[in-house]
């Protein structure tokens, strides 16, 4: 019996910048108040909310992200919610759910479409911002909300409800995935696969047959495709296998935008384009299904197949060397000098040369030679490298121009997010996390034993086994 593997769909939580904004001196008057009294109820007001980004004390044994201006807190594995000044909006009064990472997206406590999945007595429902029960805690199993559905589970069958709690569609099918672009790949049947006690995963059914529902339940493509790549519809398309084993490309009707069996095999829909074989021959189509990139070229794919990103793509050649073409098939980066080039991120991209790491822009033109033993993509004008290729220790930053803004000695480091980057100084035993800012200063000092990254301005932060919150330095 053959097990198809599922991958994690992570759903990613809006980030927002909070600033205050200096307004001129001068004075106008208006009609029943003068400017200055209309600044100075502004700038009280922004000392209201600047008096609300302060430090939320270390009292959780966790603490998650926020999200939609509310934080799920747990102490003695009871959650509740609090919002950004520490005040509790949400008894603690939940079970803990944590992340469980499933083909149908990532079941969390963050908030969604202003919803979040709450679990009591092993039953799950949903709560508002209020903490009003939108959906009792009724289901064996219930994710995130996406496009203003969740997937809810009673017994072993799925169905979806809408923000109000109306189940749209009533449990039924043995698989489902989360909404994307208007629909949701839907299954029945198959076998039912109960792991090894040896072996994570879940019970779960396996060779079903899949289809499409729309939001209003209705069926637009009937359970009859043995898989359906991604599970969901990319760019107004969906990647197909029939019974027989065949790939295809159907449109949100069912119709077939590239037949079974004309193409061996399909990458991943990217700005229009996904890429095709025929046999050991590569191209890409359109989604209509032309060839903009004839299926002629000799590409190498081990693993993973390339898709655009920014306009332009890489691929292999058998001799093992990388390059990277546009979407006219026009070769920007000959395949002869790279061992490895990755996705464009922020008009740049990761290349690889005996061992080394560096960076090439848009044009092809390298822009940071390859020195560094691992990197990352640049996010947010910065790019996370490390001297070695163990990764542990000497990790820095660097910008687009290749100026180290920092030393390479940290012992680990996350990503620029909201302006700001977690930095770890000391050891896998002994090291301590703090962060600095995009000019490489530290600007809050590295003693907590745990961090997460800012989110919505805050930063859960963890000091003596208990988490806090801490604000834009």
């Amino acid at each position: 019996m053959r097990k198809v593997s599922f991958f994690v769909s992570i759903f990613l939580i809006s980030s927002f910048l909070f600033s205050c904004s200096e307004n001129s001196n001068e004075t106008a008057q208006s009609e029943g108040a003068s400017y200055s009294q209309v600044q100075e109820t502004v700038d009280s007001s922004s000392q209201v909310q600047e008096t609300k980004l302060a430090p939320i004390a270390h009292q959780y044994d966790r603490a998650e992200d926020f999200s939609e201006g509310l934080a799920a807190v747990c102490i003695d594995d009871k959650l509740g919610y609090i919002d950004k000044t520490g005040e509790i909006v949400i008894p603690l009064k939940y079970e803990w759910i944590g992340y469980l990472g499933t083909m149908r997206g990532i079941r969390t406590s963050a908030f969604t479409d202003g919803l979040a999945v709450v679990c009591q007595n092993g039953k799950y429902g949903f709560v508002d911002k209020t903490g009003k029960e939108i959906v009792p805690c009724k289901y064996d199993d219930a994710f995130i909300f996406a496009e203003g559905m969740a997937a809810v589970k009673l017994g072993t069958k799925w169905g979806f409800i809408d923000t109000t709690g109306r189940e749209v569609v009533p449990p039924k099918y043995d698989r489902v995935s989360s909404f994307s672009e208007g629909m949701a790949a839907v299954a029945n049947g198959g076998e039912l696969y109960i792991p090894p006690e040896d072996e994570l995963g879940e019970v779960e059914y396996i060779n079903s047959k899949w289809g499409f529902i729309d939001k209003t339940g209705t069926e637009v493509i009937p359970c009859q495709y043995s898989y359906v790549e991604k599970f969901r519809f990319q760019e107004g398309v969906a990647i197909v296998i029939t019974e027989q084993g065949n790939f295809k490309i159907i449109d949100k009707t069912g119709k077939d935008v590239v037949p079974e069996g004309k193409y061996s095999t399909f990458g991943d829909v990217s700005e229009g384009l996904v890429a095709a074989s025929v046999g050991s021959q590569w191209g890409f189509l359109d989604l209509s299904g032309n060839e903009v990139i004839p299926c002629v070229n000799e590409y190498a794919i081990s693993g993973i197949i390339p898709s655009f990103s920014e306009g332009l793509a890489w691929f292999k050649m058998d001799h093992g060397k990388y390059g990277v073409i546009d979407k006219s098939g026009k070769i920007i980066v000959q395949p002869i000098y790279y061992d490895g080039i990755w996705y464009f991120k922020e008009g740049m991209s990761r290349v690889k040369v005996n061992g080394k790491y560096g960076f090439i822009n848009k044009n092809g033109i390298l822009v940071i030679n390859p020195k560094y033993g691992w990197a990352f993509s640049f996010i947010e004008g910065m790019a996370r490298v490390c001297m070695n290729s163990d990764q542990v220790g000497e990790w820095g930053f660097i910008d687009k121009t290749g100026r180290e803004i920092t030393p390479l000695h940290y012992f680990s480091a996350y990503d620029f997010n909201e302006g700001y980057a977690a930095v770890n100084i000391g050891d896998s035993e002994t090291g301590k996390w703090g962060f600095i800012d995009k000019e490489g200063n530290t600007v809050v000092e590295c003693k907590y034993s745990e961090v997460s990254s800012y989110k919505e301005g805050m930063a859960a932060v963890c000091l003596d086994g208990k988490w806090g919150y801490i604000p834009y330095p």
